[in-house]
C-alpha cells in the first residue's frame, strides 16, 4: 500500500474555540495544565503555537480571520508512535482536531531524453490567439508557494512580500532547489522584453513564498502559513507545484486552502505524479481539495503523460518544458542533463491562464474562475484521463463575464467628469480611508478591455481624483465613439480592496 508520509516525532493539535488556556509549566505555548501532562507522557513536548494570531475565545472565534489561530505544533526529540497520539488526542474533550505533520514533495519527474522546440506548448493551449486579447497586467500577483524563487532578470519578483516558511530568513528571495524558479517562469516570465522567454502571463508579478527545504519536501506547518502568507498578500493566484498522499486529512492545510479561496485567491495544483503504476487514480493533496483546480500533463501531441494521474480537473503540457533556472539562466534540464518534466510544469500554465483572466476581469471569483477553465477546455479523451480537457487559453479569455460592482470587496460609488467625454475625462470617487493603488479597466461594449490605467496612493481626504486620461486605448489610438464600462480596483493601506462600476460615454 502507498502510505503517506508524515513526520515521525511531530503532530498538529487544533484547540477547541472558546477553550480554556493557560501559560503552561515547561513550553512556550498556551494549553492547559492537563492537556501538557497527556502530551508529556509520550516524551518531553515542546509546544508551540503555529499563528500569531491570539486565539479565540468564546463566542468570538479567531479562525475565521486565521485559519491557524487555534493550532500548536507538538514536537518530541525522539519518534513517537504518530497514529496512536493522534487517535487518543481526537476524544479529547480539549481537541477540536489532530492530525500528523505530513510531508509534501514537488511535483518533478525528469528524464533524460534529447532537447525538443518548447514553442509547442503555447500552440497546444491556443495561446497565442488569447495574447491578443490580453498579455496580462503588473497589477496582478501569482504567488509560487514553492521551493523559493531565485532572482532572474526575466522575472518581476514581489520581493517586499517574499517569505521563507523554511529557515525563517526572509532577507531576499532564494531557491536553493531550483523548483519554483522554473515554476515561476512557465506562468509569468516577463514577456515582449526582447530577451530570455516568456511565461503564459507576460505581465504579472511573481510572489515567492518557501516551503519546500533543499530535496523539494515541505511539511504542512510551513504549506499551511505559507499558503495564508500569499492570501494575506493580495495574491490573485496561488500555484501549488507539489503534493503527497494522505492516510487521514489534512484538516491545516484544507483550512489554508479554504481560507485564501474566501479571500479571493484562485487555488492551483499538480495533480500528481503516480500515474504510472496502480496508484494512478490517487490524485494527490491539496489539488484533491474542492477549492483547488487540479492540473494534470499532456505531451507534444495532447496525450496524458505517462506520469500524470487520473481525475485530474485539466490538463496541460508539462514534459520537456523550457523556463527560467536558479542560475539566472534558461534551461530544459537539470544539472544532470534530465529534462523537466510533470504535473509540477503544467499547473503554472494554468496559473498564468488564471492571471490572464484576473487582468481582462478583476472582479472575476476564483469560482467562477476555476468554471470558465474547465468549461472551455478542448476535450481530449475520456472524462476520467483528461478531466474537461487540454485548457483553451484563447476561448476561456472570451469567456470572462462583465465586470461587476465588486469583486468581493465593497462597492465604490465612482463617476466620472465630463461625461459624455470628448477629449478626456477625471474618474473620481469618495475617499474614507487612505488608498495605496488605484487601477481603472475600461471595457467595450463587448467586455474587451480597451485600457488600463494606474494611478498611485492618496493621503486621506473627502474625494479621490484621477489625473485627466486623454481617451487614448492601450495600443494608443483614440477609443472610438461609444459607451464604455469602467471599474475601479482600490486598495487600501491594509491591503484590502474595493471596487466600483460605471458607464462613460465618448462622444467627438
Amino acid at each position: 500500500m502507498l502510505r503517506a508520509e508524515y513526520l515521525p516525532n511531530k503532530i498538529l493539535v487544533e484547540l477547541k474555540p472558546g477553550s480554556l488556556t493557560v501559560q503552561s509549566g515547561s513550553s512556550a505555548a498556551e494549553v492547559s495544565l492537563r492537556l501538557e501532562k497527556l502530551l508529556n507522557n509520550y516524551g518531553t513536548a515542546e509546544i508551540k503555537k503555529v499563528s500569531d494570531t491570539p486565539r479565540g475565545r468564546g463566542l468570538l472565534q479567531s479562525s475565521a480571520a486565521d485559519p491557524l489561530a487555534d493550532y500548536y505544533s507538538v514536537e518530541y526529540p525522539a519518534s513517537i508512535n504518530v497514529e496512536l497520539l493522534v487517535e487518543i488526542l481526537k476524544n479529547d474533550p480539549e481537541v477540536a482536531a489532530a492530525q500528523p505533520v505530513f510531508i509534501y514533495r514537488i511535483q518533478a519527474t525528469p528524464d533524460d531524453k534529447k532537447y525538443l522546440n518548447q514553442a509547442w506548448y503555447f500552440d497546444l493551449i491556443n495561446a497565442p490567439a488569447g495574447w491578443d486579447i490580453t498579455t496580462g497586467s503588473t497589477a496582478v500577483k501569482i504567488a509560487v508557494v514553492d521551493s523559493g524563487v531565485a532572482p532572474h532578470s526575466d522575472l518581476d519578483l514581489d520581493t517586499a512580500g517574499w517569505r521563507d516558511f523554511v529557515t525563517e530568513n526572509n532577507l531576499s528571495p532564494v531557491d536553493p532547489n531550483g523548483h519554483g524558479t522554473i515554476v515561476a517562469g512557465l506562468a509569468a516570465a516577463i514577456g515582449n522584453n526582447d530577451t530570455g522567454i516568456t511565461g503564459l502571463d507576460w505581465n504579472a508579478k511573481i510572489l515567492p513564498v518557501r516551503v519546500m527545504n533543499d530535496n523539494g519536501a515541505g511539511d504542512t506547518t510551513a504549506i499551511a502559513k505559507g499558503i495564508k502568507h500569499a492570501a494575506d498578500q493580495g495574491a490573485d493566484v496561488i500555484n501549488m507545484s507539489f503534493g503527497g498522499l494522505s492516510d487521514s486529512l489534512d484538516n491545516a492545510l484544507e483550512k489554508a486552502c479554504d481560507y485564501a479561496h474566501s479571500k479571493g485567491s484562485i487555488l492551483v495544483a499538480a495533480a500528481g505524479n503516480i500515474g504510472g503504476n496502480i496508484y494512478a487514480d490517487s490524485i494527490v493533496y491539496p489539488a484533491v481539495y474542492e477549492n483547488v483546480l487540479s492540473v494534470g500533463s499532456v505531451n507534444n501531441i495532447g496525450n496524458r503523460s505517462i506520469f500524470s494521474v487520473k481525475n485530474p480537473n485539466v490538463m496541460a503540457p508539462g514534459e520537456k518544458m523550457f523556463s527560467t533556472d536558479k542560475s539566472g539562466d534558461y534551461s530544459n534540464q537539470s544539472d544532470d542533463g534530465k529534462y523537466f518534466d510533470g504535473t509540477s510544469f503544467a499547473a503554472p500554465l494554468v496559473s498564468g491562464l488564471m492571471g490572464l483572466l484576473r487582468a481582462q476581469n478583476p472582479t472575476v471569483n476564483p469560482q467562477e474562475a476555476m468554471e470558465i477553465v474547465k468549461k472551455t477546455a478542448k476535450p481530449a479523451g475520456s472524462f476520467v484521463e483528461y478531466g474537461w480537457g487540454i485548457v483553451d487559453v484563447y476561448h476561456a479569455l472570451t469567456r470572462v463575464p462583465y465586470p461587476r460592482d465588486s469583486g468581493g470587496g465593497k462597492n465604490l460609488k465612482v463617476l466620472s467628469a465630463p461625461n459624455p467625454a470628448q477629449r478626456a475625462v477625471n474618474f473620481s470617487f469618495p475617499l474614507d480611508e487612505p488608498v495605496d493603488n488605484v487601477r481603472i479597466y475600461i471595457y467595450d461594449q463587448r467586455g474587451r478591455k480597451a485600457q488600463e490605467l494606474d494611478y498611485g496612493s492618496s493621503l486621506l481626504g473627502s474625494m479621490y481624483v484621477t489625473p485627466e486620461w486623454d481617451l487614448l486605448g492601450a495600443d494608443g489610438r483614440a477609443l472610438a465613439n461609444g459607451s464604455y464600462i469602467y471599474v475601479v480596483k482600490a486598495t487600501t493601506k491594509d491591503g484590502s480592496v474595493k471596487y466600483g462600476k460605471n458607464i462613460l460615454s465618448i462622444v467627438r
